[in-house]
């Protein structure tokens, strides 16, 4: 049987945690080939970790065209292969080249292309919420993606999603087909943190809600002196501080970021929009650090610390008197979240599909 996963951008740098998930879930499914759906007219043939993998240009009309919707007033590139369909026609006949029985839809951005045949759907997020929460419920985004979610949905054999409470809350709005719980993971590391240094940390990508929860942090440095804030990853570039107990470090390669991870005492997450699970607490709890966020970023992890924003302060100081206890947690609720125990859920829904 033919599997074909459709991704809605490249997957080959998994810098964020959407494409970290393909990565690893697609990578661990023996006979998947993974076509991925280039904006920057990228074209390229290569293998993921054994895996044959293609990246297919978006064209030059369907650039062209998603230039003049963002002008329009749209916001992201979520919706635009609905958008832009008549004009992807590169990816459109690689897939009726490839003709796979079963597709493995990766976000629901690329459903129309599934053309009729049987797919998986795995649901990064409950993306209508996402998208109200960062464009407001009047955007042209919100009702766009809110169709085109519902299709995905709707329309699949079986879906996987990372969240219980996002699969609940689409309950609550669409009749849904049988599905699997399929979490965010993460490596567990060699080496975990020993809590010695009180390095506080945050790790993000450059997407709006990460910078603003950096942002955030930075706000509250005055208030924990005692403590050293460390911004690590893209959503630093942004910022600016001029507290003396603010580093911003930018882009890390993992094994730096491996490094000021088992430094660190604290991961403080202060996220306040968006949906779905964080893999970036994930990789906290495997390195034993506990973990202070606000609602929004604690959901799929019942083994974090939420608090409101203006009581994080004391709540961080709480933790450090009963460090070694919170720890422990940490690391124990981590082992839930391997990838080597996540990518065989995966396969196994895929294969009894196939």
């Amino acid at each position: 049987m033919k599997t074909l996963a459709l991704v809605p951008w490249d997957i080959s740098t998994p810098d964020t945690g959407g494409k970290q998930r393909c990565y690893e879930l697609l990578t661990g499914v023996p006979g998947v080939t993974t076509f991925a759906l280039s904006w920057d007219n990228q074209e390229s043939q290569t293998a993921l970790n054994g895996m044959p993998y293609r990246v297919i240009p978006a064209g030059a009309k369907a650039a062209d065209r998603a230039h003049k919707l963002f002008n329009q007033g749209f916001h992201s590139y979520d919706a635009m292969p609905t958008l832009c369909l008549e004009d992807l026609n590169v990816l459109r006949k690689s897939i009726d080249d490839f003709n796979p029985d079963l597709i493995v839809l990766e976000h629901p951005w690329l459903v129309e292309l599934t053309d009729g045949r049987p797919y998986l759907y795995d649901a990064h997020n409950f993306e209508s919420l996402a998208t109200a929460s960062l464009f407001g419920r009047n955007s042209m985004d919100y009702n766009m993606v809110a169709d085109i979610e519902r299709w995905a949905v709707s329309g699949a054999e079986h879906v996987t999603y990372c969240s219980e409470d996002d699969w609940r809350m689409m309950g609550d709005n669409w009749e849904l087909p049988p599905g699997t719980h399929v979490p965010n993971g993460t490596h567990l590391p060699d080496k975990v943190a020993t809590g010695e240094n009180l390095n506080l940390i945050f790790v993000g990508s450059l997407y709006g809600p990460n910078v603003k929860a950096a942002q955030r942090l930075i706000d509250m440095a005055h208030r924990l002196p005692e403590y050293h804030i460390h911004i690590v990853g893209r959503c630093s570039e942004p910022l600016t501080s001029d507290e003396p107990n603010v580093t911003l470090h930018g882009y890390k390669t993992e094994q730096a970021l491996d490094r000021l991870l088992q430094m660190s005492h604290i991961f403080v997450n202060l996220v306040t929009e968006g949906s779905g699970t964080h893999l970036k607490i994930a990789k906290a709890l495997a390195y034993g650090l506990p973990v202070v966020t606000l609602l929004a970023g604690s959901r799929g992890y019942e083994a974090t610390h939420v608090t409101e924003l203006e009581h994080a302060p004391d709540l961080i100081r709480d933790i450090t008197r009963d460090w070694n206890n919170r720890h422990t947690i940490a690391l124990q609720a981590a082992k839930q979240y391997d990838w080597a125990n996540i990518k065989q859920q995966f396969a196994d829904v895929i294969h009894a599909l196939q």
